[in-house]
């Protein structure tokens, strides 16, 4: 059992800064820091004017889908429920 508990707050932790990561990928997007669109447009080459909102969309849900799973994991490892 307490490896179970160990587990779930290992898994709720890495969930949480998995999507903090994607969430704050999604700023550096928007905002352009680090020239980040150019960059990301030579690595991938394909034209993001029109696919890069999508992508950021994509990221957005899943980056907030993420830190909510996680707390509820880091929750249920705080309650003790097995």
């Amino acid at each position: 059992m307490f490896s179970r508990s160990i587990l779930v707050a290992v898994v709720g932790w890495f969930q949480v800064l998995t999507g903090i990561a994607a969430v704050a990928s999604v700023y550096i997007l928007y905002q352009n820091f680090f020239d980040a669109q150019a960059v990301l447009q030579t690595v991938l080459n394909i034209p993001l004017e029109e696919s890069l909102p999508f992508y950021q969309l994509l990221l957005l849900i899943f980056g907030l889908f993420w830190i909510l799973s996680g707390f509820s994991l880091i929750q249920e490892w705080r309650e003790g429920t097995p």
